[in-house]
C-alpha cells in the first residue's frame, strides 16, 4: 500500500505531466521504423494528460516561475562567450549565477571553499518547463551536499507561445527555427563554471529529460572533449545514425519508460521529423563508442514510486574506447514524468559522479 506522500507525489507528478516536462503539445504519434525488432506498445491512452491545465500547484517561492520566465525571455540567440563581470566568485562564497547575459542558477556544497575543484552536473530541462521545476523534480540541487558537486540549472529560451525549448535536434524542439545556438551557450555556462566556480574540467556531466536530454546528446556528440557523461531521462538520439561518428567516446546512461506518451520508447515523429527509439538510441552511441555489442545484464531495481517491484532493468556495455561506458535503464510501464523515489534520484547522480575517462 502506497502512503500519503506517495499518493501526493503521484498527484504532483500527474500535474508535471500537464505541462509534459518535455513535448506537448508536439507529442509523437508515429512509431519509428528504427526500431521495429522491438515490441509495440501502444500508449496512445496514456496521454489524456497532457496539454491540459496543471491538476495542482508546483511548490515554490513566490514568482520564482516569472522571474525565471524573464530570464528566458531576455535570452539572445548569439552568446558572449565572455563572462558577466559580477558573477565573480569569492574565496569563500560562490555566485548565485552565472553567464550574465543569459543566468543559470547555481548550488554549491556548503563545504565548496574547502576544495579547489568539483565535479559540475548541468541540468537541462525538458520542453515547457522551467529550469526551477525540473530541478525540483529530479532533486539535483537538494543533493549537492549530500554527494559533493555543484549544480547550474539553466534555462531554454521561449518560443512564440511562451514556452522554452532547446534547439536539439529537428525532432525536438525548436519547432519555428529559432536562430539559437544552444551548444555555444552550454559550452560558455561550463567555461565559466569552471573558471568561476572551482569546477574540475575533467568531470563534467549533463542531465536532461525529454527536449533537455535531446540537447545533452547533441551537445555530447559536438563537444564531445567538453563532457564525461550524460544522462539522457526520455531523451533520443538523432535519426540519422553517422550524428556523431566523429565524437570522442562519453560515458551514456539512458533512461526511459516503456510506456512514454510524449516519447515513446520505440521512437516516434513530431511535426515529420522521426527521432530513434531508446534501444536504437543506445546502439548508435554502442558503436559511437566502440564497445562490445553484447550488454550485461544488471540486476533489476526499483526506482520508480508508484510501480510495484523492481520494474527498472538495467544493461550495461563496456568497456568501451577511453573506459566509457553505455547504459540503458529500462523502466517497465512508467509514462513520460514518472514518479521517481529517492533511490532513483541518487542513484542517477550517483552515476554520472562516479564516472571517469581517459582523454
Amino acid at each position: 500500500m502506497h502512503t500519503q506522500p506517495a499518493l501526493i507525489a503521484a498527484a504532483l507528478g500527474l500535474a508535471m505531466a500537464a505541462w509534459s516536462c518535455g513535448d506537448d503539445p508536439f507529442a509523437a504519434t508515429q512509431a519509428s521504423t528504427a526500431d521495429a525488432s522491438a515490441d509495440a506498445l501502444d500508449a496512445s491512452v496514456f496521454g489524456q494528460s497532457d496539454g491540459g491545465a496543471p491538476l495542482v500547484s508546483l511548490p515554490g517561492p513566490a514568482d520564482a516561475g516569472d522571474a525565471q520566465a524573464e530570464t528566458a525571455a531576455d535570452a539572445t540567440p548569439a552568446v558572449d562567450a565572455t563572462p558577466a563581470a559580477d558573477a565573480v566568485a569569492s574565496p569563500t562564497s560562490a555566485p548565485a549565477t552565472i553567464f550574465g547575459p543569459r543566468p543559470a542558477a547555481v548550488t554549491v556544497p556548503k563545504q565548496w571553499a574547502s576544495k579547489d575543484k568539483w565535479p559540475l552536473v548541468v541540468l537541462l530541462h525538458g520542453f515547457s518547463a522551467t529550469g526551477w521545476q525540473q530541478d525540483w523534480y529530479l532533486g539535483l540541487s537538494a543533493r549537492v551536499d549530500k554527494h559533493g558537486f555543484v549544480a547550474v540549472v539553466p534555462e531554454g529560451t521561449k518560443n512564440a507561445a511562451g514556452l522554452q525549448f532547446w534547439n536539439a535536434t529537428k525532432a525536438c524542439c525548436n519547432f519555428a527555427n529559432q536562430p539559437v545556438d544552444d551548444v555555444a551557450y552550454i559550452e560558455a555556462l561550463i567555461d565559466e563554471a569552471v573558471a568561476k566556480l572551482k569546477v574540475d574540467p575533467a568531470r563534467v556531466y549533463l542531465y536532461g529529460h525529454s527536449n533537455g536530454a535531446f540537447m545533452a546528446l547533441r551537445f555530447a556528440c559536438e563537444r564531445s572533449a567538453k563532457v564525461t557523461a550524460v544522462l539522457s531521462l526520455a531523451g533520443a538520439t538523432d535519426i540519422d545514425p553517422t550524428w556523431c561518428k566523429n565524437a570522442l567516446p562519453v560515458h551514456v546512461l539512458f533512461v526511459h519508460g516503456t510506456l512514454d506518451n510524449v516519447i515513446p520508447f520505440n521512437g516516434g515523429v513530431n511535426l515529420g521529423n522521426p527521432f530513434p527509439g531508446v534501444k536504437t538510441s543506445a546502439a548508435n552511441w554502442v558503436g559511437y563508442n566502440g564497445c562490445p555489442s553484447k550488454g550485461e545484464k544488471l540486476p533489476d531495481v526499483n526506482f520508480e514510486d508508484i510501480l510495484i517491484g523492481n520494474e527498472t532493468q538495467r544493461t550495461r556495455w563496456g568497456p568501451c574506447q577511453k573506459g566509457t561506458q553505455v547504459e540503458l535503464w529500462q523502466v517497465n510501464g512508467a509514462l513520460h514524468v514518472p514518479i521517481w523515489n529517492d533511490a532513483y534520484r541518487d542513484a542517477a547522480i550517483a552515476y554520472l559522479l562516479e564516472r571517469t575517462r581517459g582523454l
